[in-house]
């Protein structure tokens, strides 16, 4: 018996697909936080909600700035669970708007570049738009629903 396979059934096919994809956005937790970083769940696209109208501050320290975050002379202290670092101290080297997308960095393997602080608090690896020039621009957002949310 030959068996077809219909246009209606691959178009229902990917439909399904697509749903289960929008299913799989990041979900924060009890407290707001997006702290996910198990292997193959970096998610890049995300988008400001924080609606302060200066803008999100993203942050990175003074030694790591011009450093990407996804490439292999990252260092290793930035791409660790065991450092804690004061990010909320940490310079203010730009500021997205509200609604502006972000690109988040999801680093090798696709695993989701979120720094914790020293208070437990995640912060989100991003880069910032491309301005003109050569230098690379990555800094970190707080990873919390009242500042992003995927999309």
């Amino acid at each position: 018996m030959k068996r077809t396979v219909s246009i209606g059934f691959i178009v229902a096919a990917l439909s399904i697909a697509n749903a289960t994809m929008a299913i799989a956005l990041p979900v924060p937790n009890r407290n707001g936080d997006y702290t996910s970083t198990r292997r193959g769940a970096g998610h890049q696209h995300w988008q400001v909600v924080d609606p302060d109208p200066a803008g999100l501050n993203c942050r990175m320290a003074r030694r790591y700035q011009g450093i990407a975050l996804d490439a292999v002379n990252t260092p290793d202290e930035l791409m660790s669970r065991d450092y804690a670092f004061n990010v909320s101290s940490w310079e203010v080297i730009h500021r997205f708007r509200p609604g502006e997308k972000l690109w988040a960095i999801t680093g090798h393997m696709t695993i989701q570049h979120i720094q914790f602080d020293d208070r437990g608090k995640p912060w989100l690896g991003v880069r910032v738009p491309h301005r003109g020039g050569d230098e690379i621009i990555d800094c970190f957002v707080r990873a919390n629903r009242r500042f992003v949310r995927p999309i």
